[in-house]
C-alpha cells in the first residue's frame, strides 16, 4: 500500500470532541456544560484455573468499572448541587438514612459519540447508574481565564450499545 493508498482508506475520522452526555436524571444542562467524558470499558476477568503446576485462564465474568465525567460549573451550580442532592437521596449526611429501595437511587444515562454532520454514530446506555464521587470545586486567586468545573465519578450495573 503507498500513501495514497492508505489516505484514501479513509473517509471521516472519530473525533473526540463531538459528544454528548445526556439522562443521570439531570436536565439537558449536562447535555452542554459536560466538559469530558469517555465511553465505556469493556473488561472480562480472567479465572486461573490450576493444572499440573500450570494456571489455565478462563473468561470470567464482565467487570463494570466506575466512570467520570467532568463537567464545566456555572455560576447557578445546577449541575453541582444536583449531583450532591443526588447523593444526598442516596445517604443524607446527617440523618444517615437514604432512599428506601437501591432502585430509587439509580438513573440511566447516554454517552454519544457524534460524527462531524452532528448524527449519532456511536451511543452507548450506563444502566442503573449513581454517583459514588463529586470532587470538589477548586477556587484560587491565580485561576485566572479559567472555567470553574469537578468530576463526578459514577458507578453502573452495566452498560448496553444502543
Amino acid at each position: 500500500m503507498n500513501i495514497t493508498d492508505f489516505k484514501g482508506s479513509f473517509t471521516h475520522l472519530a473525533k473526540p470532541t463531538l459528544f454528548k452526555v445526556q439522562g443521570f436524571g439531570a436536565d439537558r444542562q449536562l447535555e452542554f456544560m459536560c466538559k469530558a467524558a469517555q465511553l465505556p470499558p469493556s473488561t472480562l476477568g480472567v479465572i486461573e484455573v490450576p493444572y499440573m503446576g500450570r494456571k489455565i485462564k478462563v473468561p470470567g465474568d464482565r467487570i463494570y468499572p466506575e466512570w467520570t465525567i467532568t463537567i464545566m460549573n456555572d455560576d447557578t451550580f445546577n449541575l453541582k448541587n444536583y449531583f450532591d442532592d443526588w447523593m444526598q437521596r442516596i445517604n443524607h449526611e446527617i440523618a444517615n438514612i437514604g432512599s428506601p429501595s437501591v432502585e430509587a437511587s439509580k438513573e440511566d444515562g447516554q454517552i454519544m459519540q457524534l460524527g462531524v454532520d452532528n448524527k449519532i454514530i456511536a451511543e452507548y446506555q450506563l444502566v442503573g447508574a449513581f454517583p459514588t464521587e463529586v470532587s470538589p470545586v477548586e477556587v484560587s486567586f491565580e485561576s485566572n481565564d479559567t472555567v470553574s468545573e469537578f468530576t463526578v465519578t459514577i458507578a453502573y450495573d452495566y452498560w448496553t450499545r444502543v
